[in-house]
C-alpha cells in the first residue's frame, strides 16, 4: 500500500513540475537536421567532388599535351572553359557567369581529408607538366593562371 501511495506522489509530482517551471528560462532551440538532409548534403558533396576531380584529370591531361605554342594555347582554352576563366563578367540571362567557389558542406570537407592523398597526386601530375612546359619555354602567364586555377 505505501507503494502505491509513493508512486502516486511521484506521479503527481512529475505531472506538476512542468506547470511550475520558470517561463523566463527559454531552452536553446535545437536545430534538428533529417536523415533526407543529410543524405542531400552527401549526394552534393559527392557530386561537387566527382566535377572537382574531373576538372583537375581533364587539366593533368591538356597539360600532358602541351608540346608547341599551338598545343598550349589549346591547353589554355580548354582550361579557361574548365575553370570559368574564359567567362570572367560576362552577363547571362541567368546572372553572371564567373568561376565557380566551393559551397559550404562538411560532407565536402570528409571527402576533401578522405581522398587527400588521390588530390597530392593529381596536383604533383599538374606541377610535373608545369614544370616541363616551363623547361620548354611554352609557360605564359595564360597558361600559368590557368595551372593555379587547377591546384585550388
Amino acid at each position: 500500500m505505501r507503494y502505491f501511495a509513493l508512486l502516486s506522489i511521484l506521479f503527481c509530482a512529475v505531472a506538476v513540475m512542468p506547470l511550475m517551471a520558470d517561463d523566463t528560462e527559454a531552452a536553446a532551440p535545437v536545430e534538428k537536421v533529417s536523415a533526407a538532409d543529410k543524405r542531400a548534403e552527401k549526394k552534393d558533396a559527392a557530386l561537387w567532388y566527382k566535377d572537382y576531380m574531373d576538372k583537375k584529370k581533364k587539366a593533368a591531361t591538356a597539360l600532358k599535351k602541351v608540346k608547341d605554342e599551338k598545343s598550349a594555347a589549346k591547353a589554355v582554352k580548354l582550361m579557361s572553359e574548365l575553370y570559368g576563366l574564359s567567362g570572367k563578367g560576362k552577363q547571362t540571362a541567368m546572372g553572371e557567369v564567373g568561376e565557380a567557389k566551393k559551397p559550404e558542406n562538411p560532407a565536402i570537407d570528409e571527402l576533401m581529408t578522405r581522398n587527400e592523398k588521390k588530390i597530392e597526386k593529381l596536383n604533383a601530375a599538374i606541377e610535373k607538366e608545369k614544370s616541363r612546359i616551363d623547361k620548354a619555354d611554352l609557360l605564359d602567364d595564360d597558361l600559368n593562371e590557368c595551372i593555379e586555377k587547377a591546384y585550388e
